[in-house]
């Protein structure tokens, strides 16, 4: 098991069984799947022994298979329960404009208990969607999502979460230059089509709300 990943202590052999069968029928490979989140056979040992990442790696993991992980909440740790809940009251925050500078700067926002690229990437977007910084949104979404800000292709894996991610970074930026359109429209195009395959309908609906009313048709 590598570095990002860690032994839960949970028997994993159901969950890593389902996330197989998911995965094949998306037609994905494991490398696919684990790009920028786990490393080595780290996948490999979830499917065929069942040896689970933490919650945020399997919560992406689910993700990128087009999936909710809303039957999964009893896997949760005390700790990964906490941060969860420590998420949800900063996106609450940030939704209402409540949201102040010492919570960025918090134990739990410095914390990189569980996955350093998720829990930063998570701190990192939403530092530069509320300070319209557009090169830092970018930078944190490409974090774990291989080539951005190129356009999605047919070969990558991509959570409901990191397309939220890159459409919200896009609407900022349109926000402030709408010039920018023309730089943009390949990725949304791209994005859309990615969704169409790979998304449930449940899981897309906020996402084709949101082009909807920015992008038109």
């Amino acid at each position: 098991m590598d570095k990002k990943s860690r032994k839960t202590g949970r028997n994993g052999k159901g969950f890593g069984k389902l996330i197989a069968d998911m995965r094949r029928a998306k037609g994905f490979t494991q490398e696919a799947l684990e790009e920028n989140l786990l490393t080595g056979r780290a996948i490999s040992n979830l499917e065929n022994r069942g040896e689970l990442p933490d919650w945020l790696v399997f919560d992406m993991l689910v993700r990128r298979l087009g999936a909710s992980t809303q039957l999964f909440m009893t896997m949760l740790s005390e700790g990964e329960y906490e941060y969860l809940c420590w998420k949800e009251d900063m996106l609450k925050k940030i939704e209402d404009g409540s949201i102040r500078r010492e919570d960025w700067d918090s134990e739990m926002a410095h914390s990189r208990e569980f996955h350093e690229a998720l829990q930063g990437q998570f701190v990192e977007f939403w530092k530069g969607y509320m300070q319209a910084d557009f090169q830092l949104m970018v930078r944190a979404i490409a974090r774990t999502v291989r080539g951005y800000p190129k356009p999605l292709s047919e070969e990558q894996c991509v959570s409901s979460e990191e397309i939220t991610y890159m459409l919200l970074s896009m609407e900022k930026l349109l926000e402030t230059r709408p010039q920018q359109w023309e730089k943009v429209r390949a990725i949304l195009v791209s994005i859309i089509r990615y969704m169409e395959v790979n998304i449930s309908e449940e899981e897309r609906v906020n996402g084709y709300a949101k082009d909807v009313c920015l992008y038109g048709d």
